[in-house]
């Protein structure tokens, strides 16, 4: 299993933390100003824009992004950005009937055609002070993913070490949101055929 983290100049405790947890790899990803590539560690860069894609694609293969609404479809569509994760954080209020949950069935099917990773954040459920509208829109994400196939990714996606959490912990959070086992196991896996 493999965990994204952003690192503050805290690779150190992290290992530590993700040593004593059971995690084998971790992902220190970083944004684009601050990138710094480590030999012994896999690195990433998340970006806030598809220009910077492109520029931070030359410096490291696995391009991440967190969601926001000038980002997520040009980000599946055309840009050089492997995972796009936290599609659930949107402050906008739900709908009567129906949850704003960042996600639709047509961008998991781009997401299929295009060969992205769509991240779901623990650290999202974890520190959002509206838990709930988080995890009821994480539900409804899972269920558009399952339906268009696209590869999904479960990580705590932690800003300190203390966010960390076992491979077991997060399988069992998300198989709780309505993954199956398989997915949830799937999902806490697919990383390590991704970077590099």
């Amino acid at each position: 299993m493999s965990e994204i983290v952003f690192p503050k100049n805290n690779e150190d405790e992290f290992i530590e933390v993700a040593y004593q947890l059971g995690i084998k790899d971790l992902v220190f990803v970083y944004p684009l100003k601050d990138f710094k590539k480590h030999s012994k560690f896999k690195t990433g860069i998340i970006v806030e824009s598809v220009k910077e894609a492109e520029k931070a694609y030359r410096l490291s293969s696995f391009v991440i992004a967190k969601s926001n609404e000038e980002l997520d479809r040009g980000s599946l569509e055309k840009s050089k950005i492997k995972l796009v994760f936290d599609f659930e954080s949107s402050f906008k209020q739900d709908f009567l009937h129906s949850r704003r949950s960042g996600l639709n069935h047509i961008m998991t099917r781009i997401a299929k055609e295009k060969n992205k990773i769509i991240g779901f954040d623990f650290g999202s459920a974890l520190n959002s002070p509206n838990r709930s509208s988080v995890m009821g829109r994480m539900m409804q994400n899972i269920k558009l993913c399952r339906k268009a196939k696209c590869d999904i990714v479960i990580s705590s996606f932690a800003r300190s070490p203390l966010e960390l959490r076992s491979k077991h912990d997060l399988e069992a959070f998300f198989i709780c949101m309505g993954m199956h086992a398989s997915e949830a196991k799937a999902a806490s896996d697919i990383l390590n055929n991704v970077v590099t």
